[in-house]
């Protein structure tokens, strides 16, 4: 389209081609909207870490590609057994049957839920744990530690809102939003930076 427009700009007033060009440029942004929203998002740093949960996890994930594999689907050899590895299931469950192997998966969804309630203060623990670990290796104390590695985390959050904030003005999902200043009146930010600064306030 921009070619043609290209072709025939001679033609137009400087004004009939910057229109053009414009609706141009909306026709481009929709379409680029259209299809972030019809991507697969990953949900990532939503559920605190935890050795726990991500033991689970990764039995999760055996057990599902060995339900595949299972059912006759494609699924790598070589994808599976690191999958079998790193949940340490033997490889004797690859001979298991599809009723068996559904049982299991629904054990360790069951497990992973349970934890997942607990995930915070796992990671508490571990968070703790690590803070030891580090502070026999080094001249700092274990609550210096902690300190510094709770700061990292809240760092790597707010780092992660921005992020995701940009990815939304940059698409067009959010131009515009209305706060109250200190004198109680309505106030519309259109600046990305303001706009950011909102939104972090109002969902602390």
């Amino acid at each position: 389209m921009c070619y043609l427009l290209d072709t025939r700009r001679l033609s137009l007033s400087r004004e009939a081609a910057i229109r053009e060009y414009e609706e141009i440029d909306v026709l481009g942004c929709q379409a680029a909207a259209s299809a972030e929203s019809k991507c697969r998002k990953l949900r990532k740093g939503s559920i605190a870490f935890s050795l726990e949960l991500n033991r689970l996890q990764l039995t999760i994930r055996a057990w599902s590609l060995l339900l595949n594999k299972a059912k006759g689907k494609k699924v790598s050899s070589r994808m599976l057994s690191r999958a079998l590895k790193n949940a340490k299931i033997t490889e004797e469950a690859r001979g298991l049957t599809i009723q068996a192997i559904q049982e299991q998966l629904k054990d360790s969804y069951k497990k992973y839920y349970a934890k997942k309630r607990s995930a915070h203060e796992l990671w508490q623990t571990a968070l703790e744990n690590l803070a030891d670990a580090i502070a026999e290796t080094g001249n700092s104390t274990q609550a210096q530690v902690l300190k510094a590695l709770r700061e990292r985390k809240k760092q790597r959050a707010t780092a992660r809102k921005i992020r995701y904030l940009q990815g939304k003005i940059r698409s067009g999902s959010t131009t515009m939003v209305t706060t109250i200043d200190n004198d109680g009146k309505r106030v519309d930010l259109t600046n990305q930076w303001d706009i950011e600064l909102a939104i972090l306030v109002n969902n602390k």
